[in-house]
């Protein structure tokens, strides 16, 4: 039996995986967004009664770039599963409250006989799950900056405590992109506009 390794990431809510495939995946909340003051969170994973191992990282950014360390403030419960399933997630007290704090639960497939027939072509894929999950902070502040680069480039810098959503970019391919910039960082894009979350949008120089 051949086997594939398929990536997943900025789900939405409920992933269907072509017409003829064996398996339909469906998760929510994405992303998983946690109150102030609470302390746990519930993933609910449906996905044709496949084990999933999941791990949570600390989530930040150096230069632009995602960086992932193993998370020492919060776990996941049970730690294997077979879905459908909730998933808890587990945050210690006492943790900062003045900025967001980000991480990324990672759902990764364990190989295993599914319930279901694999897909008429004879591969069968494994899946990884990536979700963003972001603690609120008690006094969310939003303050997004850009700069328009002689060289095509848009460079965003985020100096509020929440995270910032760009959530599609205007290219001369139409290759549209979709990422997140967390509290403090800054990334840059080749871009003529981009589009955050909420709609604004920012074009070379100016906000319309």
């Amino acid at each position: 039996m051949k086997k594939g390794l398929m990536m997943v990431f900025g789900l939405s809510l409920a992933l269907m995986v072509g017409a003829n495939s064996s398996f339909a995946l469906n998760i929510s909340p994405i992303p998983v967004n946690v109150a102030n003051k609470a302390r746990y969170a519930t993933v609910t994973v449906d996905d044709n009664a496949v084990t999933y191992q999941g791990n949570i990282y600390a989530w930040t950014q150096v230069d632009g770039q995602d960086v992932l360390t193993e998370a020492k403030d919060a776990v996941v419960s049970p730690g294997i599963f077979k879905t459908p399933k909730k998933v808890r997630l587990a945050f210690a007290d006492g943790r900062d409250k003045s900025t967001e704090k980000t991480y990324r639960l990672i759902l990764t497939e364990l190989a295993g006989k599914p319930d279901k027939p694999e897909t008429t072509s004879g591969i069968r894929y494994l899946k990884t799950l990536d979700l963003p999950v972001f603690l609120h902070p008690a006094n969310p502040i939003v303050n997004i900056e850009h700069t328009c680069n002689t060289d095509g480039t848009i460079t965003i810098t985020n100096k509020g405590n929440v995270h910032a959503k760009v959530e599609k970019t205007a290219t001369d391919n139409n290759n549209s992109q979709m990422f997140y910039i967390l509290p403090g960082s800054s990334k840059t894009t080749k871009a003529k506009a981009l589009t955050l979350e909420g709609g604004q949008e920012i074009v070379c120089g100016k906000d319309i």
